[in-house]
């Protein structure tokens, strides 16, 4: 092994175990440790910022170029509004299906 893959593989490690530590440290404590209400409520809108940080450059950025107005952000825009009016999960999921396969056929 050369030095490169024992970086790799110890990063590895220490990012699994600190992810194990981290983890299990909620399931260990239990109700013993409780996080206060404020943290509880930041805290809930982790998955949605970790969505948006996951399709934001792909959808604005799709080959390393900014682009605002293109067929995905178009369907994207419609699909985001659409959750405002109808109020059924499936409606903006199926709205923005159309779009995007309209704009981009």
């Amino acid at each position: 092994m050369n030095n490169n893959s024992i970086y790799l593989w110890s990063s590895f490690l220490i990012v699994g175990l600190v992810t194990f530590i981290l983890r299990g440290s909620f399931i260990v404590a239990g109700k013993r440790l409780s996080l206060p209400d404020e943290m509880k409520k930041y805290l809930s809108y982790a998955p949605s910022a970790a969505l948006a940080s996951i399709i934001g450059p792909e959808l604005f950025m799709p080959q390393g170029k900014l682009v605002l107005l293109s067929g995905e952000t178009l369907a994207a825009f419609i699909a985001m509004g659409s959750v405002f009016v109808f109020k059924k999960n499936w409606v903006p999921f199926v709205i923005g299906l159309i779009c995007l396969l309209a704009f981009n056929a």
